[in-house]
């Protein structure tokens, strides 16, 4: 459960509880020492109250279940005007082991008291938002970390890729050489080839108006050797 005076979570041994709000409170947010509370806790147990239902004003013939858990009799309202109210807190020195403190506290008091709850707070505050932000920090510096390794490893992989392609590109350019000078061979080996499988005709007498195809196939047939005109 939560104090209603902090509003911090409170543990089984260090519980103020209200016997009649059934609220619940640190012993330390009502000024109580340590070894007094474990001292009168039984006591405490059985008939503690807070504050607030301390000052309540309980109206005659009230039947709330708050009223039928206050055994002392109804205050008797009709002389009472505001001169005569007096306010009750607690009080916070500490009594004999049978007597619960109960004591009047003065406005100043209560408002340093009041500071020092809001004191309480702002430190609690202030320590859950230095916390935000340090995760905060934390992950950021995470994040930026594995962006930049993930930068790193692009920028080597891109270095390697421009390394790769300036090497392809010589070797292109070296294929390209080979290739021409291949194709340069080749057309030579094709034109010795070709010049291998000619003949030449000499000393046959020229005449007017001869037909030089005709020639060449008389003489190719003497020779027994076909050959059509075209390839002539």
């Amino acid at each position: 459960m939560h104090c209603l005076a902090c509003n911090k979570i409170t543990r089984s041994d260090e519980q103020l509880k209200c016997i009649a709000c059934k609220g619940c409170y640190h012993y330390k947010c009502y000024n109580l020492s340590t070894s007094f509370y474990k001292d009168n806790l039984h006591e405490l147990k059985r008939q503690w109250k807070c504050q607030s239902c301390k000052l309540v004003t309980r109206r005659k013939d009230d039947n709330t279940p708050v009223r039928k858990q206050l055994s002392s009799p109804p205050a008797d309202i009709s002389d009472m005007s505001s001169d005569n109210i007096t306010p009750q807190t607690v009080d916070f020195t500490e009594k004999s082991a049978s007597v619960l403190p109960s004591a009047t506290i003065t406005y100043d008091q209560f408002s340093a008291l009041l500071d020092l709850k809001l004191s309480d707070m702002r430190s609690a505050i202030r320590e859950d938002i230095n916390c935000a932000i340090c995760k905060l920090k934390a992950e950021f510096t995470e994040r930026t970390d594995h962006l930049a390794a993930l930068q790193c490893d692009m920028q080597i992989k891109l270095d390697t890729a421009t390394k790769n392609i300036a090497k392809m590109e010589t070797e292109k350019t070296a294929l390209e050489s080979h290739i021409n000078k291949l194709n340069s061979r080749i057309s030579i080996i094709l034109e010795k080839n070709s010049r291998g499988c000619n003949f030449e005709i000499q000393c046959v007498p020229e005449k007017k108006n001869e037909n030089l195809v005709s020639i060449v196939c008389n003489l190719l047939k003497e020779i027994k050797i076909s050959i059509s005109e075209t390839n002539i």
